[in-house]
């Protein structure tokens, strides 16, 4: 029996299991608990067995026979079992059934419980894993098959910007878009929410470089048709960074913190891009995202000419105004490791006052303050030069 891959996700969080039952011979012909085969072509009694010990509750003879009439005999779709745990506790079992056409039942067992821990696995809005089942299930698949594979961290560019200027409902309606672009394009893995715009993903298909950089690529690339969809077109990007099992680490701890050094690297390339970890380049990134040095690589040859073009882009984006500003200033301020951007006017009626000025803040996040830098520290300052400030009250 071939299960889908979203089928195996839904399984392997719900605490239940399925089977085929041929009541004329009185064998099962196939049996999943979770999305684990509990076996196929096997007697009614050895099913019961195995479904007890997975649910963990005490194997009846006496429950195995009701079980099994209320499958063959009786009218009702539905039945309740209260079997008894190896804790001591009764567990609350619902059975319930269905003819198939070629003389078989499904039937289909849940723990009851199972119905009320769901609602904290699942991700309401995006439909995806939240944080501790999407950990939970890679742990799981790590011990059980140690397949390798790879973890990517994804946030969405300046979505915060997007939620002021259009509204939070346009904002969700983008997270469920770029879900879907998700599970669309991973196929064999998993797909999670860590929270606001962040998602994390693991593929198992293949770790080879070239595979990964494909879909990756295929990836942000399908997130620019998420802004066509509105009435109004928005600019939707990506920036995705990724590790790879067995090769930047073997455990998730060790592997998230490498793609989230690889999603900062691609923040301060600015934004928009996806880059694959590599130790040589980005080793000296903190585990909280912070450069252990001041200029990296790309500090002696950055080209004034590529700064302009990311800026133009920015710039050219239709956030407002406003929005267009503190993307620039979030671009800058890791680029070049300072803590404020000013803004200013070079005509002659403005350019004594600053229009605005960006700090960065010890919570990462860029604070708009208009008008506020004091102006006479460009008094004496040479146009189209830089000052530098170590402090500014």
């Amino acid at each position: 029996m071939y299960l889908s891959n979203d089928v195996h996700s839904f399984l392997f969080l719900m605490d239940s299991c399925f089977c085929k039952v041929d009541s004329r011979y009185r064998t099962v012909h196939y049996a999943y608990y979770k999305d684990i085969l509990l076996g196929s072509d096997i007697t009614f009694d050895t099913f019961f067995k195995k479904m007890s010990e997975s649910f963990k509750i005490i194997y009846s003879n006496e429950i195995k026979e009701d079980v099994y009439k209320f499958i063959t005999k009786s009218q009702s779709t539905e039945y309740i079992i209260f079997a008894p745990s190896s804790s001591g506790e009764k567990k609350s079992i619902t059975i319930q059934k269905c003819f198939l056409e070629d003389g078989h039942v499904g039937v289909y067992f849940d723990n009851i419980e199972s119905k009320k821990n769901i609602l904290n696995l699942m991700d309401p809005l995006t439909e995806t894993f939240q944080k501790l089942a999407f950990v939970n299930r890679v742990n799981t698949k790590i011990i059980e098959d140690g397949k390798p594979y790879a973890l990517m961290v994804m946030d969405i560019d300046n979505f915060k910007g997007i939620n002021d200027t259009y509204g939070h409902a346009v904002g969700d309606m983008i997270l469920r878009e770029v879900a879907k672009v998700l599970k669309k394009n991973i196929k064999d893995g998993d797909v999670g929410r860590y929270g606001g715009d962040e998602f994390v993903c693991t593929t198992y298909a293949s770790i080879e470089y070239q595979d990964i950089w494909t879909l990756l690529y295929k990836i942000t690339h399908e997130m620019y048709d998420i802004g066509l969809k509105f009435e109004k077109e928005i600019f939707v990007s990506v920036t995705i960074g990724l590790s790879r099992y067995g090769i930047d680490g073997t455990n998730f701890d060790e592997l998230f913190v490498k793609a989230d050094r690889a999603l900062y690297r691609g923040k301060r390339k600015g934004k928009d891009c996806f880059i694959i970890y590599d130790e040589e380049k980005h080793k000296n990134i903190n585990i909280d995202g912070v450069k252990k040095t001041n200029i990296d690589e790309k500090g002696s040859n950055f080209s004034a000419a590529i700064l302009i073009n990311n800026i133009y882009d920015l710039m050219v984006r239709d956030l407002g105004y406003q929005n267009n500003l503190i993307s620039i200033a979030e671009y800058i301020l890791p680029l070049f490791s300072v803590d404020r951007v000013v803004v200013y006017s070079n005509s002659q009626d403005h350019y004594e006052k600053p229009l605005a000025s960006y700090y960065y803040d010890s919570s990462n996040e860029t604070s708009l303050f208009k008008n506020k830098f004091p102006v006479e520290i460009w008094n004496n300052h040479i146009r189209n030069g830089i000052i530098s400030i170590n402090k500014v009250d």
